[in-house]
Formats: structure tokens, C-alpha cells, sequence
């Protein structure tokens, strides 16, 4: 995860901090703290998920070709430039490793990703 992530992430939970905490005394006198309460758990909470979310999909990889040879049953048809049914894997041109069915070069990451569908600038990665 890169620094941009992490000081945005920060950035925006200190401002939900503050706001939030500028308008607790007004949330108390117009509704009682029962009502405050249950509002700012259900805010907190609601962010937090929403933060996890973020940073585990900016953090999860889409999948590479590299991770079938670290271990798994595809990994001995790797080696040999198959795939599992026996068929002659194309290479990839410009990061020069096997590509499987499904595979494609992303220019923005400069890998392959397995199953690419595209590289989202929202989360800055591939989905696979």
C-alpha cells in the first residue's frame, strides 16, 4: 500500500473525527444521548468497514502468472509452458513470462494479470 493511500485514509478518518465531535454536544441536546450514541456507533462503524474495503482492495493482488509458480496445481505446466489441458501458452512480449488463457499485459501496473477485466484508476489496480 502506498503513502497516498495511508494519508488519505488517516486525512479522512481525523476530519470524520472532528466533525462528528464538533456536532456531539448539538446531537445531545436536540435527542438525547441514547439517540447519539447509536448514531455515532452506526457512523464509526460504517466508516471503518468502508475504510477496511478500501485498503484491502487497493492492497489484494489481481492475481499473476508469478503467483501459479509458487505453489498450486498449475505450477509443474508452468514450468514445461503448458496449461492443464496440454496446450502451448502464448508468452507475454514485454514482461516475458508464460501467459495462461485469460491473461493480459496491463501498461498502467506493467504486468500480466490472470483473467484482467481492467485496471481501475479508482483503487490503482487491476481487476481480476
Amino acid at each position: 500500500m502506498g503513502v497516498s493511500h495511508v494519508v488519505v485514509v488517516v486525512a479522512v478518518f481525523i476530519f470524520a473525527a472532528v466533525v462528528v465531535s464538533s456536532q456531539v454536544e448539538e446531537f445531545i441536546d436536540r435527542l438525547g444521548s441514547t439517540f447519539t450514541a447509536i448514531y455515532l456507533g452506526v457512523f464509526y462503524f460504517l466508516f471503518c468497514m468502508t475504510a477496511t474495503a478500501y485498503v484491502k482492495v487497493t492492497c489484494t493482488s489481481p492475481g499473476r502468472p508469478q503467483d501459479l509458480l509458487e505453489g498450486g496445481a498449475a505450477a509443474p505446466y508452468m514450468d514445461m509452458g503448458r496449461d492443464a489441458k496440454g496446450k502451448q501458452m502464448r508468452n507475454c512480449n514485454r514482461c516475458k513470462c508464460n501467459k495462461p488463457e485469460r491473461c493480459h499485459h496491463c501498461s498502467d501496473c506493467n504486468a500480466c494479470t490472470l483473467k484482467m477485466d481492467h485496471h481501475c484508476p479508482w483503487v490503482n489496480n487491476c481487476v481480476g
